[in-house]
């Protein structure tokens, strides 16, 4: 049976010290059957449990149905012959979330501490999806060697060949946000500037419609 939708989520946050408010904490990595691919990506923010954590970026692309279809089928496979959750679990560690979503609708969740391989042959699960989504400090089920160091992985780091469509994603550096300094791409940077921009918008009309409704009730009282 086919595997229509995957969405990983991946906490980092684990025994230490607290991490700084514009620290990268958690990812949510939305891969669909058509090629569609979402990764919304969290800072600590203040670290207030009723708040969550600040969203920091969020990107939407596409990569090639078949290349979707057959990764999504290789993780579907993989987490459909290992139902082993107690072996996944260390207490050091952050912890994922995976739900995978079948085409007629059933659900395989399965969740584990943030240190798995998950080996497929010669190759690891970790390695095959960052590499098909052409994004290389995925999260995922184990963070990437640069990630643990605290170096930031780059696009450099992504083998090119034909997973070169969402480069500029790689292409992080660190921008000055309304939340504090924030590592993202050009891309997530222009997307943050824009949604920025619609905020203020919708923001100076708010103001502006409640200004016009203040002075007509002024009107009708001086009436």
């Amino acid at each position: 049976m086919d595997v229509e939708k995957a969405v990983i989520k991946s906490n980092n946050i684990k025994y230490g010290p607290i991490p700084a408010f514009n620290d990268e904490v958690e990812q949510h990595v939305k891969i669909h059957r058509d090629g569609r691919i979402q990764i919304t990506r969290y800072v600590f923010g203040s670290g207030v449990r009723k708040h969550g954590y600040v969203k920091a970026a969020k990107n939407a692309y596409q990569i090639p149905a078949d290349k979707a279809a057959e990764l999504l089928d290789l993780i579907g496979e993989y987490f459909s012959e290992h139902d082993e959750d107690e072996q996944w679990l260390v207490k050091d560690a952050g912890e994922f979330r995976i739900s995978i979503t079948m085409e007629d609708g059933t659900r395989i969740r399965r969740f584990g501490a943030l240190v798995c391989d998950f080996r497929i042959g010669d190759d690891n699960l970790n390695s095959i999806i960052r590499k098909t989504l052409g994004v290389g400090d995925l999260f995922l089920f184990k963070l990437p060697v640069p990630a643990e160091e605290g170096k930031p992985v780059t696009g450099k780091e992504v083998p090119a060949e034909e997973h070169s469509y969402p480069e500029d994603l790689t292409d992080r550096q660190v921008y000055d946000t309304s939340i504090g300094p924030v590592c993202m791409s050009k891309r997530e940077y222009q997307d943050y500037q824009d949604q920025l921009a619609i905020r203020q918008m919708n923001q100076e009309n708010n103001d502006s419609d409640n200004g016009n409704g203040s002075h007509g009730n002024k009107g009708k009282d001086n009436g």
